[in-house]
């Protein structure tokens, strides 16, 4: 079966796991994935979300920092980063994370989530 080592196709499969509720068959897939090429930042972001709703709070910001360290400029990876540490109850840490996001409408959106959870 060809397709099951196609790396895209791994991804999709993980990426339909986790509306399931199957989030260990979606950290499963994800980890696959990175057998398949362990340099490959969007394999360890779909790692990172599949975590993120396994409840694996610290996996899923490992993850994402490693995407971090693969692709300095990924896509909203900072956002991510700052969601999970408001996840975790941290909203200085988030927002610091967030203003380090390059996307300017994510940065401003998470900015302003993490200022308003370190009001209350």
């Amino acid at each position: 079966m060809q397709d099951r080592a196609n790396p895209d196709v791994v991804g999709v499969a993980a990426d339909l796991a986790r509306p399931l509720g199957r989030f260990d068959q979606a950290i499963e897939f994800a980890q696959y994935r990175l057998q398949l090429d362990p340099l490959d930042a969007v394999a360890y972001e779909d790692l990172a979300y599949a975590y993120r709703y396994a409840g694996k709070l610290d996996e899923a910001l490992d993850a994402l920092r490693t995407v971090l360290r693969l692709s300095p400029h990924y896509f909203m990876a900072h956002e991510g980063i700052g969601e999970l540490l408001l996840q975790k109850g941290d909203a200085e840490a988030a927002l610091a994370e967030m203003q380090l996001e390059e996307s300017e409408p994510a940065r401003l959106l998470g900015s302003s989530m993490a200022s308003t959870r370190s009001m209350f």
